[in-house]
């Protein structure tokens, strides 16, 4: 008997590193706008900080369906960037290290599947007031 092996596609690990190297980038720009934050003259408003976080969270977002196959639940929520929501989990590695706040000091709102958007799920901050109000903040 002879034994065959199924040919590889060069390509198929190209989406996995591809939204690794993304979500670096959009790392490395929270972290850049976050040490502007605090240096004058470059001052970036809260609102801006809290659009460029949802950006980084977002890439972060895709990297984990690239590699669980699926956005976390709205149960499991982005802390399962973090903590595996499930031991029988295929795929799962921890994205982040801890999920900051947004600059207001609440957690940034997740819901997927989403009511707000077509992209699967909905993600934003409610903003200064903490609260569901017109203020609330989404990522562009």
């Amino acid at each position: 008997m002879t034994s065959q092996t199924s040919p590889q596609c060069p390509h198929s690990r190209l989406g996995g590193r591809l939204a690794i190297f993304l979500c670096l980038v959009a790392v490395g720009l929270v972290l850049i706008l976050t040490r502007f934050e605090s240096t004058e003259p470059f001052n970036v408003s809260p609102t801006a900080a809290a659009k460029a976080n949802m950006m980084a969270l977002k890439t972060v977002l895709l990297a984990y369906k690239g590699n669980t196959g699926s956005y976390p639940t709205t149960e499991q929520g982005l802390g399962a960037l973090v903590k595996i929501p499930d031991l029988s989990m295929k795929g799962w590695s921890p994205m982040v290290e801890h999920l900051d706040n947004d600059p207001w000091g609440q957690p940034y709102q997740y819901r997927c599947p989403g009511n707000l958007s077509a992209n699967a799920y909905d993600l934003f901050s409610l903003g200064p007031d903490g609260k569901p109000s017109k203020d609330d903040v989404y990522p562009e």
